[in-house]
């Protein structure tokens, strides 16, 4: 079922690029373009849900911005050895935060799928 449901997908997408590129002419594909979600950051959100399941599955007490740190989601609140104790904290909790978010909408992805609403977060 899912199998048709990408490859109707497929076909409006080539209907639209094929014609005058109007939306118009694909009206089932403008869910893709409202939505604007990347495949990128579709699989993004996804990997980092899927990290986040798997260490918090077998290590309950780790921190987010640990997770956020591995995987350098966000260039910016990587802490560095010259960091004040006060730079790292809030490098910590823009780590955290970043990777919340992007656990939010992993999760909101998933369920919208098994919904058969897909892309929307």
């Amino acid at each position: 079922m899912v199998g048709e449901e990408v490859s109707f997908l497929v076909q409006q997408m080539r209907l639209l690029e094929g014609q005058s590129g109007m939306l118009s002419s694909a009206p089932k594909a403008w869910s893709i373009y409202k939505s604007r979600i990347t495949p990128e950051a579709i699989k993004l959100h996804l990997d980092v849900l899927e990290a986040h399941d798997t260490i918090k599955h077998s290590a309950p007490r780790t921190k987010l911005w640990r997770i956020g740190e591995q995987m350098r989601l966000n260039p910016k609140a990587m802490t560095r050895s010259g960091d004040s104790p006060n730079e790292q904290t809030a490098k910590h909790i823009t780590m955290g935060q970043t990777v919340s978010e992007m656990v939010r909408k992993g999760q909101g992805l998933v369920a919208n799928a098994c919904e058969g609403v897909f892309p929307r977060y």
